[in-house]
């Protein structure tokens, strides 16, 4: 027992490991369907794993996160612009990284709805999980 206890304490001490085992226990490790033919490799992903990569403009993300609503974390910008119909339910922050997308939209429970080019269906993400532009 004081071996297993060593070595989950151990695995512990790895900020990796704390994810994937808080992710297990708010039940955030289950896939969904994200409703894409072909989507980018981040879609899907849950950002607090993502968040490493975001060198500049991370904070201001968590703080948009806070208030429970979903958000598009423009990457490139210009990007979000597509997202300026849907103001009063999504909120758009500026942010830099390293992921291989000019936008991320983050659902509300913090996984990426959608992760890409704007051309490539932002519009079309924005209004799959969040209804018609106002």
């Amino acid at each position: 027992m004081t071996a297993a206890r060593d070595l989950l304490a151990e695995l512990l001490r790895r900020q990796r490991t704390r994810w994937d085992v808080a992710a297990l226990l708010a039940g955030a490790d289950e896939p969904y369907d994200i409703g894409q033919p072909d989507p980018h490799p981040a879609t899907g992903a849950w950002l607090p794993d993502l968040l490493p990569t975001l060198a500049h403009g991370r904070t201001a993300v968590l703080d948009r996160m806070r208030a429970g609503r979903p958000v598009v974390v423009e990457l490139v910008e210009g990007a979000a612009a597509a997202a300026t119909g849907w103001a009063d339910r999504v909120d758009v922050v500026p942010a830099r990284g390293a992921l291989e997308a000019a936008a991320l939209l983050v659902r509300p429970d913090g996984h990426l709805a959608w992760a890409g080019d704007p051309a490539d269906g932002l519009t079309g993400a924005l209004r799959r999980w969040f209804g018609s532009p106002r």
